[in-house]
């Protein structure tokens, strides 16, 4: 995953419904992150591997994957306040995830949704 200073492209796997209203602009909120939990603690985590990210939209089938793209200021910005890269914890999954995850904890997404409506970052359907 990139460092502070690089772009960042990470994929967050998601229900379709949720995907739909991330791409029409709604914003992460400390309620949002409790509502689609399924597991772990609540914040908004992108991996750096699609096939990841599938593993995470099959689990609310239908599910769908979304890219995010971070300018490397955005990367910066989130980092110093926060956020944080990983390895994807392997809960139940029989092998270990490809890629690390970007986490942002809620406390960072008023950061985030910021970036996000300055255009730095974006965000588009991922096809396979």
């Amino acid at each position: 995953m990139p460092k502070s200073g690089e772009r960042r492209i990470g994929y967050h796997g998601t229900s379709v419904a949720a995907a739909l209203s991330f791409l029409r602009g709604v914003e992460l909120s400390l309620e949002l992150a409790l509502a689609q939990k399924i597991d772990g603690p609540p914040g908004f985590y992108l991996a750096d591997d699609p096939n990841a990210a599938a593993f995470f939209a099959v689990r609310r089938a239908p599910g769908i994957v979304l890219r995010y793209a971070m300018s490397a200021e955005a990367n910066s910005a989130l980092l110093t306040r926060g956020a944080k890269t990983m390895p994807i914890p392997q809960g139940a999954f029989p092998t270990a995830f490809p890629g690390q995850q970007f986490v942002v904890p809620p406390g960072v997404f008023p950061l985030f949704n910021r970036l996000r409506r300055g255009g730095a970052v974006l965000v588009t359907p991922f096809g396979f």
